[in-house]
């Protein structure tokens, strides 16, 4: 359908609408949307709930939005909190703040600047992620960005390029942690069954096996298996198993 045959869709204040094929549609307040959404731009400032599919070219949620069905657009920004109950699409991704995925990711960049959790798979191009995180399948990506202000949790990680890095404390994260949380919580640390990639640098990581090309292990990882191709680097307080060149 054609961007002129859509109609626009404007919203204040706090009601329910059904869903449908609209051009542009500008959320602000409280409003829930019953039915599939199907827009060119989708804008929501406030808190909605999207009781079907949504399918989007651009999307920028500022508040909370919670998605009961699938999510595709080639743009979708947030800022605030997301929770989707399957599946998203999309070719960038940028979040900052807290979103939640049932199902799988499928997106080209993913940058989040908060915590990401996700049920499923993620595959993308790229994956910079400045935050704790949790994926309860596959990260598959060409390149992986991560630095970790927390625990991170990932089945298994695939890539090209793999950088994980623990980040520097912030001083309101040191007053707040100081007052409220365990000692431990904010060190970033990574659990993972796997990691394989061509080149791969790791920093405070938990893993079983690491395979790759050119691999440089930082401080704070404990591995119990590195199989490697070319060159392999250990930092001192790092404890290795086993190492091996294939």
């Amino acid at each position: 359908m054609e961007n002129k045959e859509r109609q626009n869709l404007n919203l204040t204040g706090n009601g329910t609408v059904a869903g449908g094929v609209y051009n542009n549609v500008k959320i602000i307040g409280e409003e829930t949307i019953h039915g599939d959404v199907d827009c060119i731009s989708l804008k929501l400032t406030g808190t909605c709930d999207i009781r079907g599919n949504v399918q989007a070219r651009t999307a920028k949620l500022v508040g909370t939005a919670e998605i009961k069905g699938n999510l595709k657009a080639e743009e979708l920004t947030v800022v605030g909190n997301i929770n989707i109950d399957n599946n998203i699409v999309v070719k960038e991704l940028k979040i900052t703040g807290e979103s939640k995925v049932k199902g799988n990711v499928l997106v080209e960049r993913v940058s989040i600047f908060g915590f990401l959790d996700i049920d499923g798979e993620c595959t993308t191009e790229t994956f910079i992620v400045k935050g704790p995180f949790k994926i309860g399948g596959l990260l598959n990506a060409g390149n992986v960005d991560i630095e970790m202000h927390s625990k991170c949790h990932v089945k298994e990680i695939g890539g090209e390029r793999i950088n994980i890095r623990r980040g520097t404390d912030m001083l309101i994260k040191k007053i707040v942690k100081s007052l409220y949380m365990p000692r431990d919580f904010y060190l970033g640390q990574l659990l993972t069954d796997s990691i394989e990639g061509d080149e791969i640098y790791l920093e405070y990581v938990k893993v079983k096996v690491v395979r790759g090309n050119n691999i440089e292990i930082g401080p704070g990882c404990e591995i119990d298996l590195i199989e490697y191709k070319n060159t392999l680097k250990q930092h001192e307080s790092s404890s290795v198993g086993s190492k091996r060149k294939v």
